[in-house]
């Protein structure tokens, strides 16, 4: 198998298919509805065929004891007559034999004469709304056109005759009796020509078609689902070559040289350890998740003196803040002594979030407003195995990156590290503000969160190239809104769940 960095596995392929099964399916009904409603649009039309055959008109002449060349073959023949079947003049016969009232015009629109390739045979072909119109119409045209190619022949042998006799006439008798003889034999064989020449023959006569060959429901039907499946792997492989969104976390790993520390599923977003202000609470099943997150992370700090986590996002909506909330509430459920600080100052959450006091909170420390006592908020119930506290962000302020570059910040990050064993700490998103620019540097790792479906390729690039400009600290990337397939915790986590969980 093919390992180079170029090739592409055939299971990528077949997950994109996957993926977009939607629009596949999508685009196949609609070429099948298309499909039906072409057929049932489409006028029923029967074709009925009969073919006719041009002779060698030599024949006739050997016929009556002598000896020819033909003049022409009769596969020239056959295309030199082939506009005469369509003709006008046979058009009109046509309409007179059958007596229609449609124009002429009109029939010779329904007809189409094809000389067959090597051959001396027309076929001569008829498309009408019956079967039986378009039988009739295909035999009344090889008929008409058979007697109408074969009187124009006998009339030209005829007049042939004819001059010869008014030539004979002139020479009287003073013609040797050779000449005279000569003339006679002559004239003879052109009148025998004019009663025995049969230069068309009806070949084989159309037969009443069963069904009409237009419109066809099944054969329309298959063609259109081989063109919708075309259309729909064409659709889909563009889709999937213009859209610069992250997908999965094969993405990421080929986009960013950090390491995916964890992925966390769409349900998990927006929502609270516990069912507290207005927020759901989440799964012992979801939170699984998380506790993996957790543990890599433990690994990112294994070697660092002060346990502060960032969390940010390229930007907003990404799960940045669901990642911050979740990851100190297990730290805490751990036994560790784990605060939380909401550093985003511009669009906080965590308040909200645990039901919490939304003021004092960091910028009222940081402007000298707040004592340490007045920002520290417990979240109520507590958590399972050790105790969470909170710092809420305060009020509102004009320039948030002033305060987060303050010599009082550094001091604060400072004390809150050596009074806690864990520190999580929701930033601002790094490319809309420079806040988180300002607090990275405080931090021992950073958690960068991606969402599927949302974070672009190039959001994405940016976010990893503006951390690589700060200060260097471990950087682990966070997918949000996951997909459930290829998440190995949750069928671990069932595997291991209590029997009647």
């Amino acid at each position: 198998m093919d390992e180079s960095p170029n090739s592409v596995p055939l299971r990528e392929y077949l997950d994109v298919l996957r993926r977009q099964r939607a629009l596949i399916i999508g685009i196949v009904i609609v070429a099948l509805v298309a499909s039906v409603v072409f057929s049932l649009t489409r006028q029923v039309t029967y074709t009925a065929v009969a073919k006719v055959g041009f002779n060698d008109q030599s024949q006739d002449l050997q016929a009556l004891g002598t000896p020819a060349a033909p003049a022409a073959t009769p596969e020239k023949a056959a295309a030199a007559q082939a506009t005469t079947i369509t003709g006008a003049e046979v058009a009109e016969r046509v309409r007179a034999k059958l007596r229609l009232t449609t124009p002429a015009s009109e029939l010779q629109s329904k007809i189409q004469a094809v000389v067959e390739p090597a051959s001396n045979l027309v076929d001569i072909t008829a498309e009408a709304g019956t079967a039986q119109l378009a039988t009739d119409l295909a035999n009344a045209f090889a008929a008409e056109s058979r007697d109408l190619i074969a009187q124009q022949t006998s009339a030209r042998y005829t007049a042939a005759a004819r001059d010869l006799q008014r030539t004979a006439a002139r020479l009287g008798d003073g013609a040797d009796a050779v000449t005279q003889a000569t003339y006679l034999q002559q004239i003879t064989r052109l009148q025998g020509l004019a009663r025995l020449a049969r230069p068309v023959d009806v070949v084989e006569a159309a037969e009443r078609p069963d069904s009409p060959t237009s419109p066809r429901p099944v054969r329309n039907g298959v063609l259109a689902l081989v063109l919708g499946l075309v259309l729909a792997l064409v659709a889909v492989f563009l889709r999937q070559a213009l859209d610069r969104r992250i997908r999965d976390v094969a993405d990421v790993r080929g986009l960013v040289d950090r390491p995916v520390l964890g992925t966390i599923k769409g349900d998990a977003l927006g929502k609270s350890p516990s069912a507290t202000g207005g927020k759901e609470a989440l799964s012992d099943e979801h939170l699984e998740a998380f506790r993996i997150l957790r543990t890599n992370v433990g690994f990112q700090l294994a070697d660092a003196r002060a346990q502060v986590v960032v969390v940010t996002s390229p930007l907003p909506e990404e799960g940045k803040s669901t990642v911050s909330t979740f990851l100190a509430h297990v730290e805490a459920a751990s036994g560790r002594r784990t605060l939380l600080v909401d550093c985003d100052l511009r669009r906080p959450t965590v308040a909200s979030r645990f039901g919490l006091q939304a003021e004092p909170g960091l910028s009222d420390y940081l402007q000298g407003l707040a004592e340490p006592e007045d920002i520290i908020q417990t979240v109520p119930g507590g958590a399972q195995g050790g105790e969470l506290v909170c710092i809420a962000a305060g009020r509102s302020v004009p320039d948030p990156a002033v305060l987060l570059a303050s010599e009082r910040f550094r001091t604060f990050v400072a004390e809150v590290s050596a009074a806690y064993d864990y520190v999580v700490i929701d930033t601002p998103p790094l490319l809309p503000v420079g806040d988180t620019l300002e607090i990275v540097p405080h931090a021992a790792a950073v958690l960068l969160c991606l969402r599927r479906g949302q974070t672009t390729r190039d959001q994405a690039a940016a976010a990893v190239e503006v951390l690589g400009r700060l200060p260097d600290r471990p950087t682990g990337i966070v997918l949000t809104d996951a997909r459930d397939e290829g998440f190995a915790y949750y069928a671990y986590s069932h595997a291991y769940a209590p029997a009647g969980a």
